[in-house]
């Protein structure tokens, strides 16, 4: 495999995620310690966490693709497992920068000391040149790693992809506070955005840990989708009965089983060329409403005959035909 391809691979995006977080380690260390900022060398030290945090994803993208007899579908739900935990973390988090935020809010309204002056406003420019370079840099480093990941239906790529978004989030409030520092002399505007930014981390984070939990809990995917699948293979010719269709997902796949009652006297051919038109517009149906990758378990059964009506013509008395 080439370079080019290589990139455009889940685990090639995720590397590409780790380098740009070592990247924004050296920068804000030397930015925070240099200039002594507290909230950015702390920043720095968040970015660590997430270096080992896409380590983590490409450990968790290798088991979810080892195949063996005792996992046929491979270990797929390893990957709702660390989209369950990024929902956690996100939500983590958000809590911290809302409680940051409001804390300094009170801190600015009722206080009002010396820790909340602005003696050098050309720190705050140096923050500014470093956190406008570091948010334009998550934000097209995100929508790469979303992009992979809804290419090779990795929902972990995905959820990581988010967080890195969130990344940018967070820099942007930082950005804000520093340029209303700069612009209106005041720290009040930082911490407003640090709750807008804090609101945003929240809301993906449940939307993460409810879908992990739903795939963990082995929950359908719709009622709706159900009876339309029910309805979809009704349509087809030869089927009598659909006694049973449930979906589900597994990781990333979707598993359909359904059992289907023929009309009786079917021959086996007949059984594989209608196996393979329904697997077709199952497949299409899924495809058209983001799923694409998906796993069929279809049984057959005969319908009695007596379960079909025959028409008779009686020409005159004595002959049936």
């Amino acid at each position: 495999m080439n370079m080019k391809k290589w990139f455009m691979t889940p685990s090639g995006v995720m590397w590409i995620a780790i380098v740009m977080y070592v990247v924004k380690v050296v920068l804000k260390l030397a930015v925070g310690y240099s200039l002594d900022v507290p909230a950015v060398y702390g920043d720095g030290f968040h970015n660590i966490a997430d270096i080992f945090e896409a380590g983590s994803v490409l450990i968790l993208l290798w088991l979810a693709s080892r195949t063996d007899e005792q996992y046929p579908n491979g270990k797929g739900n390893v990957e709702s497992v660390g989209v369950f935990v990024e929902g956690i973390l996100l939500i983590g988090v958000a809590g911290n920068v809302a409680w940051e935020s409001l804390r300094g809010m009170w801190t600015w309204i009722f206080v009002r000391d010396a820790a909340t002056a602005v003696s050098d406003y050309t720190v705050f420019l140096w923050i500014i040149v470093l956190y406008a370079a570091s948010a334009a840099l998550s934000v097209v480093v995100s929508r790469y790693q979303i992009m992979v990941g809804k290419a090779h239906n990795r929902p972990l790529v995905v959820a990581d992809g988010e967080e890195t978004k969130s990344d940018a989030y967070v820099e942007l409030g930082v950005l804000a506070g520093a340029i209303g520092m700069v612009v209106f002399k005041s720290v009040i505007w930082g911490h407003v955005a640090g709750l807008l930014v804090a609101w945003k981390l929240a809301q993906t984070g449940f939307g993460f840990f409810r879908s992990g939990l739903d795939t963990l809990l082995q929950r359908t995917i719709g009622l709706d989708h159900e009876r339309s699948l029910v309805a979809l293979l009704m349509e087809t010719p030869g089927v009598l009965v659909v006694e049973e269709c449930r979906a589900w997902r597994v990781g990333g796949r979707v598993m359909v089983a359904a059992k289907i009652i023929l009309a009786p006297l079917v021959s086996a051919e007949v059984v594989r060329d209608l196996k393979k038109a329904l697997t077709f517009r199952i497949a299409g149906y899924l495809k058209e409403h983001d799923m694409p990758d998906s796993r069929f378990f279809i049984r057959f059964d005969a319908g009695h005959p007596e379960d079909t009506r025959v028409a008779y013509l009686v020409r005159h008395v004595g002959d049936v035909a």
